[in-house]
């Protein structure tokens, strides 16, 4: 495919790989040009690793980038639309380096596990307060606590999956 296209020099299958967070240090951009996403551990990869990032208008991707604060967001199935993305980025290092950097700090303030683990600790009180659980078991929950303030400050989960990244222009 990469042959027909004629992209050979900018273009590499990687396979699957166990270093994706060396890989994302040595990219420029992040593209994710899906149809439909859950949430897109990928692209939370990325923007993690400070990477400017441009992906489709769908739900996942949505939820995590606000177009032109912490990256692009275009339609799906509009290769123009994403090819203007990418040349903005491309063209403008003061640009993409503004987005990797928004993207990085949104991850940050977002995605760590202990904002996450308190945001499940007050939805599950919230309910239990909702649906009236017996007192004594409501009593237990308050003592232990569901968020522990020893869990460490932690982004997105870089183990080892295969992420599409662009190769620096250096190379």
């Amino acid at each position: 495919m990469v042959a027909d296209l004629g992209i050979e020099d900018s273009v590499e299958f990687l396979g699957q790989r166990t270093d994706i967070p060396d890989l994302l240090q040595q990219a420029w951009g992040y593209v994710q040009p899906s149809r439909w996403e859950g949430l897109p551990n990928a692209l939370l990869e990325a923007m993690a690793s400070g990477l400017p990032c441009i992906a489709t208008r769908v739900s996942g991707s949505e939820d995590v980038i606000s177009d032109g604060i912490n990256g692009f967001l275009v339609e799906p199935d509009q290769p123009a639309q994403m090819a203007t993305a990418l040349r903005g980025i491309i063209a403008d290092s003061e640009l993409a380096q503004q987005l990797g950097h928004m993207a990085h700090a949104s991850i940050m303030l977002d995605y760590q596990l202990t904002t996450v683990a308190k945001r499940f600790d007050t939805l599950y009180r919230h309910l239990i307060a909702q649906k009236g659980v017996p007192e004594q078991l409501s009593k237990q929950l308050q003592e232990q606590s569901v968020v522990q303030e020893n869990v460490e400050s932690s982004p997105v989960n870089t183990s080892g999956r295969a992420s599409g990244t662009a190769r620096r222009q250096s190379e």
